[in-house]
């Protein structure tokens, strides 16, 4: 398997190590559009109003009274969805971050060069149709539709897990990441030559030049010029 592959690096062979951490953040991030949309979608001036009143009722230290209205008020479902959409933005904002931070280290530089093979970014419009819009159509604030719409959810992330599809980020897109598919033509690791990877970079690339990497797990990697 390539996750057990070995590199070279200043003469010694390593072991390539997975960011599996990186990739649930990347995967959790790609559904960012969805929770958007369903905000838009669910959000009413009766779910503030409904919070409000919760926290209020914690306050005076009326717990199970406020635990006890939630539970059985006609619109918890609704309030559920909107306060988890909201978590899941500010957390998508703050994986942006890290993501970018992840970009100023680690990387393995040894004066090599790759070839592209093709061009992936449109794959990211693919995933937000295929997967994200289909999801906002249903109807979620009715509880067979709410349990439908976490099983669906939860079988996606399982698949996203199990395969590269998670740098098919619609977020990375739009902030002007472009993914790629390429082959390493020089390389001080003979074991990385005819295989295909997915590369995922931002701003200028010209892989004519020497290029610098870091693996995130499978077979994609962050790649960028080294000067």
């Amino acid at each position: 398997m390539f996750r057990n592959a070995l590199c070279t690096k200043y003469g010694k062979a390593v072991r390539l190590k997975q960011n599996l951490f990186l990739k649930w953040l990347l995967i959790v991030q790609s559904f960012s559009p969805l929770f958007v949309l369903l905000l838009v979608k669910y959000i009413k001036k009766d779910v503030s109003k409904l919070v409000c009143m919760f926290f209020k009722l914690i306050v005076h230290g009326k717990i199970a009274e406020a635990i006890t209205r939630a539970f059985f008020h006609e619109e918890i479902l609704r309030v559920i969805i909107c306060l988890c959409c909201m978590i899941l933005l500010l957390f998508g904002g703050w994986i942006y971050y890290y993501f970018k931070g992840r970009e100023l280290a680690g990387f393995i530089d040894r004066a090599e060069k790759i070839s592209i093979n093709g061009d992936t970014t449109e794959m990211s419009v693919a995933f937000f149709v295929t997967y994200v819009l289909p999801m906002v159509m249903d109807d979620i604030t009715e509880i067979k539709g709410f349990i439908c719409f976490l099983v669906v959810i939860s079988m996606l992330i399982l698949l996203m897990r199990n395969t590269n599809l998670y740098y098919q980020n619609p977020i990375l897109a739009v902030l002007g990441y472009k993914t790629f598919q390429f082959t390493f033509i020089e390389t001080g690791d003979e074991t990385l030559k005819d295989k295909d990877y997915i590369g995922v970079t931002r701003g200028k690339f010209d892989s004519a030049k020497i290029i610098k990497w870091k693996y995130i797990s499978d077979n994609v990697f962050l790649v960028y010029n080294k000067n």
